[in-house]
């Protein structure tokens, strides 16, 4: 009954992509989820996340292995996406994987994520406290962040001076 559920809503159909591309049924994600009710799951994909509560969300996210906020983040997309006449199945894509500083080559305040595509590695350098700062590049297959790193926060001072000359400009008129 689950498999035959159909893609109404912008969040559903993103959920629907995300599970496929994972291998997932949606009896696995109920079972993942503590064995979550299938009404619980189909309030979620029909009438989005604020329909139910945090932990049910954090549940999901888990059985969806996405990140925490994740799942918000793809209704959100999926949202803007189908708002703006795009495919609301790909607004979202997760990043393969994260460090956040201090590690490894990540210092102090730092974000970096990356996710891998047929042409190369985009990575993303962000400001932990002030995700509006941060800067993206697609780097060769399989750079590790340790050679990327240095290239990264070039751009992102850069790029973070911009931004906070534009808010200035703004802000005076």
């Amino acid at each position: 009954m689950l498999e035959s559920m159909s893609n109404r809503t912008p969040l559903e159909r993103a959920m629907n992509a995300h599970r496929i591309k994972k291998n997932l049924r949606w009896k696995d994600v109920l079972a993942a989820a503590d064995d979550m009710a299938a009404e619980t799951l189909r309030r979620v994909r029909l009438h989005g996340t604020d329909a139910v509560d945090d932990f049910t969300v954090a549940r999901l996210e888990r059985a969806l292995q996405l990140p925490p906020g994740g799942l918000r983040k793809m209704e959100e997309e999926a949202n803007a996406a189908e708002a703006q006449g795009a495919d609301p199945q790909t607004a979202y894509r997760a990043w393969d994987g994260e460090i956040t500083g201090p590690e490894g080559a990540v210092e102090d305040g730092e974000l970096l994520m990356w996710r891998d595509t047929p042409t190369g590695r985009i990575y993303r350098l962000a400001d932990a406290k002030d995700p509006r700062f941060h800067v993206e590049y697609e780097f060769l297959p399989g750079e590790t962040p340790e050679q990327v790193i240095d290239d990264l926060r070039r751009l992102h001072v850069s790029h973070s001076a911009l931004v906070r000359e534009m808010e200035r400009r703004r802000s005076r008129t």
